[in-house]
């Protein structure tokens, strides 16, 4: 990204959250004379999904009450737009803090069934990771790794582990018309070498034809498509996707097969042309994990596949000796700020063995066991088979 050094906007750079925490706070006691007694993440959908609860809120200098269908409208045209009789210098991301006074007021002010409704939104967006939160003291830790709220990346032993991680380093918000999908196949058919291949497809829906090179909707801007109250001229979403693509699998797996892309000198920030390469990131400091990341663009109105296929460590299959059947178990973790994504399981078997029990709906086809999830929550898959 052509950056000299770590702001406090590059904090969240780092997948688990207490380490961007860590940062976080780091960099706002570097600016300020005190330091934050703890972090709290929070993402566009949840600000939708409180405003869905507890109804319409107003702001300052804003005509018109702000809704759950109008808020991503406004704060996009807020965050590039200076606002009609504003002088001298404008900080474009003032409008966070405008919108989150009314709203934390009229959570504070909720009352009785409000509260009845609004519980089990706060709830589903702490598990849905919509929301992550961590505090300095002790015993709140502890309880919110309990809960699994902390954000924290946790690779369970005897365990596959997958967690797939797209971070955008391309200067825009494409992230809005991106798509993510994922296949994932273990093949079992020699439980004691376990072997995992995985496909990430990633769909642009920019309705936009754009050359992938850095800043070009400067050149290319878009004609309004239809009436809007709140217009939104040039808020740089219909873009190519940069970027940077992370899966995160068992410590001990062995990369045998990718396939990153020659990234060509004009289209990257530095102008230097970036080889077709998958960069080994170790641990990255999380216990038990393998790292592997590639930077992969995805032009508009196209979709990219980038696949990883890998050795997996011996024991993420266990045999029990007195039931005579082996354990496959494994734990999909979700990149935090997605809404939801499709999620296809494919576990080969080898033949002549059963299915004794599963935590999952199986279709069987030959050897071969599917399920069909959506990737909304972390997913925990249990699945036992032995033979005849």
């Amino acid at each position: 990204m052509n950056i000299e050094m770590l702001l406090f906007r590059d904090s969240n750079w780092f997948t688990n959250f207490p380490t961007t925490a860590s940062w976080a706070e780091y960099f706002y006691s570097y600016s300020k004379s005190t330091s934050a007694n703890g972090v709290i993440a929070m993402d566009t959908h949840m600000i939708v999904r409180l405003l869905e609860t507890l109804g319409p809120v107003r702001v300052d200098n804003v005509s018109f009450p702000i809704t759950h269908e109008n808020v991503l409208d406004y704060m996009r045209s807020a965050e590039e737009t200076r606002p009609k009789g504003v002088a001298g210098k404008w900080d474009r991301k003032q409008f966070i803090s405008k919108l989150a006074k009314p709203l934390l007021e009229k959570i504070l002010n909720a009352r009785g069934q409000i509260w009845t409704k609004l519980m089990p939104v706060m709830l589903e967006l702490l598990d849905e990771k919509h929301l992550l939160l961590q505090f300095d003291n002790e015993e709140a830790g502890k309880f919110l790794e309990r809960r699994n709220w902390d954000g924290s990346v946790r690779i369970p032993q005897n365990s596959d582990y997958l967690m797939t991680v797209d971070a955008n380093m391309g200067y825009n918000k494409s992230n809005a018309v991106m798509e993510m999908a994922f296949e994932y196949n273990i093949d079992l058919t020699t439980p004691e070498i376990p072997i995992g291949f995985l496909q990430v497809k990633q769909t642009n829906l920019s309705k936009a034809s754009i050359v992938c090179e850095p800043y070009a909707t400067f050149r290319y801007l878009l004609p309004p498509t239809s009436p809007s109250v709140i217009p939104d001229p040039i808020y740089n979403i219909e873009e190519c996707h940069w970027g940077y693509l992370r899966i995160y699998i068992p410590e001990g797996s062995k990369l045998l097969r990718s396939n990153p892309k020659q990234i060509e000198a004009e289209s990257t920030m530095l102008g230097q042309t970036i080889p077709a390469r998958t960069d080994d990131l170790g641990s990255e400091d999380i216990s038990g994990a393998q790292v592997f990341g590639m930077m992969v663009i995805t032009p508009t109105r196209q979709s990219t596949n980038t696949i990883f296929e890998y050795n997996l460590p011996a024991n993420v299959v266990t045999w029990d000796d007195e039931n005579q059947s082996w354990t496959y178990r494994l734990k999909v973790q979700k990149q935090p700020g997605m809404v939801s994504q499709p999620f296809v399981l494919t576990v080969n078997l080898p033949s002549g063995v059963r299915i004794k029990s599963a935590n999952i709906p199986l279709t069987e086809n030959a050897d071969a066991w599917t399920a069909r999830l959506e990737l909304r929550n972390d997913l925990t898959i249990e699945v036992i088979f032995s033979g005849e």
